[in-house]
């Protein structure tokens, strides 16, 4: 059992770095003001987040990775229609479930209690 849990967690954090490293680029996408590739660059983060999901669903709280799935096609649209505050707004909120999920998988004594 702690191999599971041990083995899903390294799992989750591989998973959403790979997202954050892509948000980061997304991000500087947007301050360049390059939005064909932003938009771009969000569609497939999107596609990739719903094959990522599936294999997600099974170890994380449901309600969090609904709220992703909603940011991030949130993020898509606000790319596609070059708004830029709102573009950003969804992008950092991704980011910030992303660190939440994290710090709450990990495993420490004040997670297990």
């Amino acid at each position: 059992m702690l191999f599971f849990i041990y083995f899903s967690e390294k799992s989750i954090n591989i998973i959403l770095s790979n997202f954050e490293k892509k948000l980061d680029e997304i991000e500087l996408l947007l301050n360049d003001k390059e939005y064909e590739t932003a938009t771009t660059k969000s569609n497939e983060l999107y596609d990739l987040w719903k094959k990522e999901v599936v294999h997600i669903h099974m170890i994380l709280n449901h309600s969090d990775t609904n709220v992703m799935t909603e940011e991030i096609l949130k993020l898509t649209q606000y790319t596609e229609e070059k708004e830029d505050a709102e573009s950003l707004a969804s992008l950092h909120h991704v980011k910030s479930l992303i660190d939440r999920i994290i710090n709450g998988q990990s495993i420490s004594a004040e997670n297990i209690l």
